[in-house]
Formats: structure tokens, sequence, C-alpha cells
């Protein structure tokens, strides 16, 4: 029997945040590198990562964990031996190629959610170009390199606020000529983007639109913007390209997204109204989330309690999507800390 330790992410992704490389799903876990200078040596902190990578995974092939990953839902044990084992994970075994990456390297966005981490993100309807690295030239050599696997590629945008990324269309434009299997946006769909619509219409896209609301006024003490209808309506023309354009050859789907906010939105009349919304828009699927700002903050040495009414309303949610034809989902860490009832770190 031969045993090893595997986490996707870790063994094919590879996250961009504005200081650091990663290959965890989490910002600050995992093996990564960083330096305030990552903009002038991009291909450098590059390789250093892609060192540090390899060796954690020759670890992971001995069943020898990772000192941050211990503990972790998303690591798994197989048997290479094992009828059971997943494929992927069998033709990944020594290759090592990159099946995931995630664009996370801006922190500027038309939005103002109160739920953000505001040191980070900063509020603007303008590009900030200068405070980030060109991230377009180091996917190409990605590509060149044939470091990445594009049959199984899947590019995550998330950010930050793609409307005000400079590079954004640039991208787009090289992964789906390239070859990319999927895209996943994460957008405040306060803009109707023309390049997600291309991206429809020729590859297998996940939308994900967090509008945390069922009316204009809750969405403005949320988002801080209003713009309410204007979301809907984007919602609305994306969901139509997707009704026209997907096919067997590939399917594109999207997601409303709701977070539970403290005082604001966590009712369930809120919560009614939002999966109304999401069954009028004809949308695939709904997440639930907690606001997570509320539950670390000032949480370094103690717990906190998560409001006793969130149970009902994740079983409300569950049952009432399903009702509607819509598929609901939520977080497995988010589930745990529902089950268990409270947060600690």
């Amino acid at each position: 029997m031969k045993e090893l330790l595997y986490c996707d992410f870790l063994w094919s992704g590879i996250n961009f945040h504005p200081n650091r490389f990663s290959c965890c799903c989490t910002p600050y876990k995992g093996i990564f590198v960083e330096g305030n200078n990552i903009k002038d040596y991009l291909y450098d902190f590059f390789l250093s990562f892609e060192k540090k990578r390899t060796e954690a995974i020759e670890k992971m092939k001995k069943s020898i964990p990772i000192k941050d990953c211990i503990g972790c839902v998303h690591l798994k044990k197989y048997d290479m031996d094992s009828d059971e084992t997943p494929d992927y994970i069998i033709n990944n075994y020594n290759k090592n190629l990159i099946n995931h990456i995630q664009i996370n390297h801006f922190k500027h966005c038309d939005c103002g959610c109160i739920y953000c981490n505001q040191p980070l993100y900063k509020k603007t309807i303008y590009s900030k170009q200068s405070e980030y690295y060109d991230l377009l030239p180091l996917i190409k050599k990605l590509y060149d390199k044939k470091m990445v696997n594009i049959n199984h590629l899947e590019v995550e945008f998330q950010g930050g606020s793609i409307s005000v990324l400079d590079e954004f269309p640039n991208i787009v434009d090289f992964i789906l000529e390239n070859g990319v299997k999927s895209i996943q946006y994460f957008t405040n769909g306060l803009v109707y983007l023309p390049e997600i619509e291309k991206a429809i219409k020729r590859t297998n896209c996940l939308i994900i639109c967090s509008i945390d609301s069922s009316t204009p006024e809750t969405f403005l003490k949320i988002k801080r913007v209003n713009k309410f209808y204007d979301v809907i309506n984007n919602v609305k023309k994306y969901q139509s390209i997707i009704d026209i354009y997907n096919s067997e050859s590939h399917n594109s789907t999207i997601t409303l997204k709701f977070i539970l906010v403290d005082g604001v939105n966590d009712n369930l009349k809120e919560l009614e109204g939002f999966i109304k919304i999401a069954e009028n828009l004809k949308v695939f699927s709904c997440h639930l989330d907690l606001d997570y700002r509320m539950i670390m903050k000032d949480t370094q040495s103690i717990r906190y309690d998560i409001p006793k009414h969130y149970k009902d309303l994740y079983d409300f949610f569950m049952t009432k999507t399903r009702e509607v034809g819509i598929i609901p989902w939520m977080p497995e860490y988010t589930k745990q800390i529902l089950d268990k009832g409270y947060f600690d770190v």
C-alpha cells in the first residue's frame, strides 16, 4: 500500500496576492513566498514559490503533512494502489502541472461592502495599476513553458473588482485564445462586463455575484452604493446570454451569494426575498455564508458564538432553494462552524 496526502490546490494551484504567491485557497496558510518588492522580481518570486511547492508535494507523496495544512478539510489521504483513488490524482502524480490560477493580486473596488477587509480594499471607480504588478506577462510565461494544463485549467478572478482591473480584458482574451477549461468570476455586478459575455459564448463560466439583500434599502446598507437594480439587470443580461449559448460543448452558470450580516440582513424576510429574486432570475445556484469580518474580529484568543438563529436560517435556505429548483451551497468550513455553534482561532 502506497499512501499519500493530497490537496488539489496545493498540488496544482497558484493564488496571486498583492505581496505573495501561495498554493492555498486561504490567504495566509500553506506554502507561500512573499515580499514587498514582488513587483520588481516577479518571475524570480515565482521560481522560488515553485521550488517550495515542489518540495511540499514530495513530502506529501510520502504522507508527511505540511504544518499549516494539518486539520484542513481539503487535505485527504489516498492509497495509490486502490481502485477508489480518483484518476485525476493518479494522472497528476508526477506532473505537478498548474490546474488552478486565482487572480487576487489587486484590492481596488468600486463597491464598499461593510463585510470587506477595509484596510486592504480601496474604494475607487478607477484602476490603480501602479499599486499592483502586471500579471499577464507571468501568465504568458507559464503557458510558454507548458507549466499549465490547459485541458483542466480553471482561472478564477477574485480581487478587488474586475471592473477596475486594467489587465482584465487582456487576460480574458489571452486565456480564451490559448486554452482554458473554465473561468470563474467574482463580481459585484455594478458594471456589465462584455469580457464575461465573450467568455460565456466560448467556454465554461461561473459567475458569482453577492447581492446579500432583497431590497434596495438593505443593499445600500451592506454595499454602500445605491445600485441594487443595476446589479439585478446585469445578472439578468448574463443569464440571457447563458440561456442562448449553453451547449453540450460548454456550460455556464450564475450563483447569487448572500452573506449574513449581524443586525442587517440576518432575518427570514430578507433571506426569503433573496431566494425569490434568484428564482425569478432563473440562476443555477445560491450560496449562503457568514460575515467573517465580524466573526474574526478580536478573536485572537477567544471564541465567537454564532447567533443561534443562523442555524434556522441555514435550514430554511437549504429547504426553500431546493423547493424552487435552485442548487444551495455553503462552504464546508462554514458548515463546520455552524454545526459547532462557535468560531475560535
